[in-house]
């Protein structure tokens, strides 16, 4: 799958298009990959030089594992071989994972720029040299405090995370975060351990005066895909609570949120290809 950002300030170019393959973990049509390209796109639509973007979707949230597409990597070779990219970006923990797993030769001589990058979690700059990376901030501490700000008497929480690498560094980071929090009992909910109907009758069965916080779904179990936005209004037919997130939502069963924008993190990206492509000019 392909788009394009024209880029330039004036109506036509003689210049030769930057190219940028943009390896994501799940699909053009998941809402948080969707604002990131439209961030990156947009604001590459004002540089001074034209953009050719290509899409690679790795489908994570459909495979029965929550790993990249079988033979997703040698896709992803062949893309880079045939297109010789300017910059590579890879976004989210899967595909980012699929990368350090297959550092290649190919790819230490191109520009790769790893964004969806959740805090906390470590990367090695030194093993990576050729990477920058956009961090992802996933504010569990926060939401749980404007949560209560806005429901004192909340007497539960459940966090609620997916299956994947992801999912599981931020579910450590919200345990360490949260040892010594008495304020509510909390409860995390993960795809580890739960299948999706679990998850569903555990939020169902908390008091009225609970808080969900919702920071992404997809079981470890062999389930039908559902979207982010299917399993979360699910959510709020189950939930008699205030539901939060951390994600990139539209959703009116969202209460509210201290949520990561994809379209600022696409403009993030956006600033870094551009710093790399202006360098290497």
């Amino acid at each position: 799958a392909t788009c394009s950002a024209k880029g330039g300030g004036s109506p036509e170019h003689t210049q030769v298009p930057k190219k940028i393959l943009f390896i994501t973990s799940f699909a053009k049509s998941h809402t948080w990959t969707k604002n990131i390209i439209s961030g990156l796109e947009q604001y590459l639509d004002r540089a001074d030089y034209p953009v050719d973007v290509s899409v690679l979707e790795l489908g994570v949230l459909r495979t029965p594992n929550g790993k990249p597409i079988a033979g997703a990597y040698e896709k992803a070779m062949d893309i880079v071989r045939q297109k010789k990219p300017d910059i590579v970006a890879v976004c989210d923990m899967p595909a980012i994972e699929l990368f350090e797993g297959h550092y290649t030769d190919e790819l230490k001589d191109i520009p790769v720029v790893l964004c969806g990058f959740p805090s906390g979690i470590e990367f090695s700059h030194e093993k990576y040299p050729n990477s920058a990376v956009v961090m992802q901030q996933v504010d569990i501490l926060g939401n749980v405090e404007l949560a209560l700000k806005l429901f004192p008497r909340t007497s539960e929480i459940a966090v609620v995370t997916d299956s994947t690498a992801e999912g599981q560094g931020i579910e450590r980071k919200a345990r360490e975060q949260l040892a010594d929090f008495d304020r509510a009992e909390v409860k995390y909910i993960s795809g580890r351990e739960y299948d999706t109907d679990d998850m569903y009758q555990t939020i169902k069965s908390m008091p009225k005066d609970s808080i969900v916080l919702f920071v992404n779904w997809k079981s470890a179990k062999p389930e039908i895909f559902q979207s982010q936005e299917d399993i979360v209004k699910t959510i709020g037919e189950y939930a008699g609570c205030p539901i939060f997130t951390t994600s990139d939502l539209d959703s009116p069963q969202v209460f509210g949120g201290i949520v990561s924008r994809g379209i600022l993190q696409g403009e993030s990206v956006a600033r870094a290809v551009n710093s790399i492509l202006i360098g290497a000019s």
